[in-house]
């Protein structure tokens, strides 16, 4: 390849799909020039310490809210790349993400608070109050920044912010114990986590790599009837449809086995494959917003789901300015 080609495949890797170390010793193989070689090492050892950050904060965090009686359950992150690939840098950090119960969001709010975390300033629900009843149901969570360490958290009351859809992590019994090289933490079972990872993956058109290379891991680790569990309980949830993309697109897109018929629409595949083959993660033109609606919208399950696609998209922010207002609309 030429350089131009190069520099271009490593904004692709570590920036629009961040799956450095998933391809680290791929990479070898490739025989990159040495300036790559030596940006991609740093890069990951950036990584990695930025992993071990996380880790020293998510005990911190965890030791904090149980001392006010709040579990928190935590998703993604470094605590799934050791689940999944054996070791806290396995994937890219980025943030932390926790999902407390919805009633304990202004304790978890005033702990999280205390330990010197502040509304994210780059997101657009900054201002707004979370703990109010009118917020908290326009919106699924609520990005923190500790301005000193530069960490950030992602504080979750319910798994996404689309009203009629159903949250696939509700059911705290469907939630486990996992002992990590730092500790013991709550995190989802593997079915909760494998249809909790799809409908999130989903709902952001598979826009990284990231994701999706979580999804192959999973699906890889299940056998055929277990994953016929996973689709039936998807199923009886509503996202079905969620879960059939996922695993369909581990197949054609990173050689998951397929122990399984296609059972996604064939269009959606196509628009998903789309998406991952662009060159941003975020839909900027008219056209591409567009298009990720009607994606959305065949994602969807029934009336409710349809409908709370197009509530959360026609209304936008005025939806989110009246509930701050405590009017919901």
């Amino acid at each position: 390849m030429r350089q131009s080609d190069w520099n271009a495949f490593f904004t692709l890797v570590l920036d629009r799909h961040r799956i450095a170390p998933n391809i680290a010793e791929s990479l070898v193989l490739a025989n990159p020039p040495g300036d790559i070689r030596e940006k991609f090492d740093q890069a990951i050892q950036r990584n990695a310490m930025d992993v071990l950050r996380y880790v020293s904060e998510t005990r911190r965090i965890d030791v904090a809210l149980r001392d006010i009686g709040i579990k928190p359950t935590y998703l993604k992150g470094w605590l799934l790349a050791e689940q999944l690939f054996g070791a806290p840098s396995a994937r890219q950090a980025k943030d932390l993400d926790l999902l407390i119960p919805g009633d304990a969001r202004s304790r978890a709010m005033e702990v999280l608070q205390g330990l010197g975390y502040v509304p994210d300033e780059r997101h657009p629900d900054r201002y707004l109050d979370a703990s109010t009843d009118a917020v908290a149901k326009e919106l699924n969570n609520l990005s923190l920044l500790h301005q000193e360490m530069g960490l950030s958290v992602e504080m979750h009351w319910r798994s996404h912010q689309f009203s009629g859809w159903p949250d696939v992590l509700a059911n705290p019994n469907e939630h486990q114990i996992f002992a990590s090289s730092a500790g013991k933490y709550l995190v989802p079972g593997d079915q909760a986590n494998l249809i909790y990872l799809a409908v999130h993956g989903s709902l952001h058109r598979w826009s990284r790599l990231k994701w999706l290379h979580d999804i192959a891991e999973i699906a890889g680790r299940r056998d055929p009837d277990l994953l016929a569990q996973d689709l039936e309980e998807a199923r009886r949830l509503g996202v079905g449809r969620a879960l059939a993309l996922a695993l369909d697109l581990s197949h054609y897109v990173l050689g998951a086995p397929m122990d399984w018929k296609p059972v996604a629409s064939p269009w959606l595949v196509a628009r998903c494959l789309e998406e991952i083959a662009s060159d941003s993660a975020v839909p900027t033109s008219l056209g591409q917003r567009m298009k990720f609606y009607a994606m959305t919208l065949v994602l969807a399950q029934g009336w409710r789901q349809k409908a709370g696609v197009l509530r959360y998209r026609v209304w936008g922010k005025p939806r989110i300015l009246l509930a701050s207002l405590g009017k919901p609309a």
